[in-house]
């Protein structure tokens, strides 16, 4: 319904107008927040995953770290055996020359 001549809605056009713009703009309001909680649930989700396989390839390295230690003192203890060995053999070497 027309209010004047010139083409212009009245007033009750205009409210009805108001209201279905006003409806609209709520809808996309709830799909927005709707979108963005989603949104939040993930990156939420995927900070869980990223903090777990942090703390497993932590674990991993601990136990690499573990293994490393283990194979340095073996070798450390091999070495010193060696030099041991060694200076038994020079010892009784040394006695056997001087008779």
């Amino acid at each position: 319904m027309l209010g004047n001549k010139q083409g212009t809605p009245d007033s009750h056009e205009l409210a009805r107008q108001f209201a279905i713009l006003e409806e609209r703009m709520k809808t996309m309001q709830a799909e927005y927040k709707t979108d963005i909680a989603l949104l939040a649930q993930q990156m939420g989700q995927q900070m869980a995953d990223i903090k777990t396989d942090m703390a497993r390839r932590d674990t991993e390295a601990a136990k690499r770290d573990t293994e490393a230690a283990k194979r340095e003192t073996r070798l450390l203890l091999a070495v010193a055996g060696l030099i041991s060995f060694g200076i038994v053999i020079l010892g009784i070497l040394i006695r056997l020359s001087s008779n």
